[in-house]
């Protein structure tokens, strides 16, 4: 009955306190690459930002040029400016789609610990079963055994009451049987006696 007791829950929080710590291990894994592709999203930024900064120091030494030359317009100042301006503009561009998949790897960095703390949570709270279920065990247990040694106490107290018992009714059942034996000799003797003083 106590190996019985509750097996099956017992059972069933084990299964699922593994289950449990899979998931865990699963949440931390896709956190850590998660973790790792930030990582590598923050350095591109800071190298696209260094870029910019590139670009914007030809800017302002283009700027200080003059795009008249001899009294026409320079073509390769131009081409060079609208060269450098689409460079710095894509360049913006790339860095502020690079902070969007920052945001949106921060929001699943969050997303990853809540679900890592309702885990958790999980997994205490079963503990915690868990703990009842053994705790119960061994009250049962204690029980059982209680019940056994008070059963022990009863049988030997019974068992030296019987004894005594026993043994006084022995005793008076030999004295009563030797009696009747002492009485018959008397009671022959008697008789014989009568017979032989009657006259012939």
């Amino acid at each position: 009955t106590l190996v019985n007791h509750k097996r099956e829950s017992l059972l069933k929080h084990q299964t699922e306190s593994g289950k449990l710590q899979k998931k865990l291990e699963a949440v931390a894994l896709e956190r850590d690459g998660i973790d790792a592709r930030k990582d590598k999203t923050l350095d591109e930024i800071s190298e696209m930002e260094r870029g910019v900064r590139n670009v914007e120091a030809q800017l302002r030494d283009h700027s200080q040029q003059s795009a008249v030359e001899g009294g026409r317009i320079n073509l390769a100042y131009q081409r060079k400016k609208k060269r450098l301006d689409e460079e710095y503009e894509a360049l913006l561009n790339a860095i502020d789609n690079k902070r969007n998949e920052i945001d949106e790897q921060d929001r699943k960095l969050e997303d990853c610990d809540n679900r890592s703390r309702k885990l958790e949570d999980n997994l205490k709270a079963l503990e915690r079963l868990l703990v009842e279920v053994l705790v119960d065990q061994q009250k049962r247990l204690l029980k059982i055994l209680t019940e056994a040694g008070q059963a022990n106490v009863r049988y030997m107290k019974e068992r030296e009451k019987y004894a005594m018992v026993h043994g006084t009714g022995g005793g008076g059942g030999t004295q009563g049987s030797s009696s009747p034996t002492s009485k018959s000799p008397s009671r022959g003797g008697s008789a014989g006696g009568s017979r032989r003083g009657t006259p012939s």
